[in-house]
């Protein structure tokens, strides 16, 4: 595609994150790529952030500076303020606390270069603590880069969890982002995972299997306060339903997220047993459901030594 560079253009929704926050915009001005604006957006911090953030307002990377006079309450209504103000083809979410490797942005965007199919590329992400200190991180993949189709990202790699932990590792098409569902705004703690699922339906999904993202672990993110409230669960109902309805989860896998989903309610610490006992009830893991369960379970067994494994053995 030739000399093709599209502009991209960078958000960096931020809340109380002074502590990492002149990391993260470094991190972006220094990238190797060169067609890019930077959009910062302070969602009413308690912290200094507007006193860092301003201090970036001279930098011709800079096309805007929205501080809320009131909290939004959510990332995500952030995330849709930055893709209304964006000028850029492509955008990438560069999360406050998170930071990256300069040549993140060129790897992404050549793979845009390279297929105009393409909704969304990430990169593999590494874990860091709040001194920029590396933590275990798992990464199964052997393959330098992954190919998907949208579909096929859904069914085999949001099956069960986020393939995207991060949205800090992925780019993504603007046009496709202010064309999908809004409803992701609406959550609290599982919005990315719906807004991939819905980015995923209208394009191909690329993952670069190279760390080029860090993804920051702290005691101040809002995460682990959503999953011990219950709401990162509530939340993971209404997009299992979804990918149930659309066709993306079924039969054994079905069987199989439901019994992880069982697993994790039954196991994790949330904030009381209210918590676990409303968690129970509202993904119906009762008896009844053991019941099914196993007795599905037992007919798949059978299935298969008496079809699948005859087969194969002739």
């Amino acid at each position: 595609m030739g000399n093709y560079s599209p502009l991209v253009s960078v958000i960096i929704p931020n809340y109380n994150h002074a502590k990492y926050l002149e990391q993260r915009i470094l991190s972006v001005l220094n990238q190797t790529y060169p067609n890019f604006e930077v959009i910062i957006l302070d969602d009413k911090s308690s912290d200094n952030s507007d006193q860092i953030i301003n201090r970036f307002s001279e930098n011709q990377k800079v096309s805007h500076i929205v501080i809320n006079k009131e909290n939004s309450g959510s990332t995500f209504i952030q995330w849709n303020k930055g893709f209304n103000l964006a000028k850029g083809e492509l955008i990438w979410i560069a999360e406050s606390d998170d930071y990256c490797e300069p040549n993140f942005l060129a790897k992404c965007v050549n793979e845009f270069k390279q297929d105009s199919g393409i909704a969304v590329v990430y990169t593999a992400s590494q874990y860091v603590n709040e001194f920029n200190e590396n933590l275990p991180t798992y990464n199964p993949y052997k393959s330098p880069k992954y190919y998907y189709s949208g579909k096929e990202f859904i069914k085999s790699r949001m099956d069960f969890g986020c393939a995207i932990w991060n949205a800090s590792s992925a780019v993504f098409k603007k046009d496709i982002a202010l064309r999908i569902h809004k409803d992701y705004q609406e959550f609290k703690a599982c919005g990315d995972k719906l807004f991939w699922i819905y980015m995923a339906e209208k394009g191909d999904v690329v993952y670069i299997n190279e760390a080029l993202n860090y993804f920051r672990q702290h005691e101040n993110k809002v995460s682990p306060r959503k999953f011990r409230d219950g709401t990162s669960l509530k939340e993971e109902k209404k997009i299992f339903n979804y990918q149930v309805e659309k066709g993306y989860l079924k039969g054994l896998k079905k069987i199989n997220a439901l019994n992880l989903y069982k697993t994790k309610i039954q196991t994790s610490d949330f904030e009381n047993e209210h918590v676990r006992e409303e968690l129970i009830s509202l993904w119906h893991f009762n008896a009844d459901y053991q019941t099914k369960l196993l007795s599905f379970m037992a007919k798949t067994y059978q299935y298969y030594h008496i079809h699948i494994k005859k087969d194969l053995n002739k």
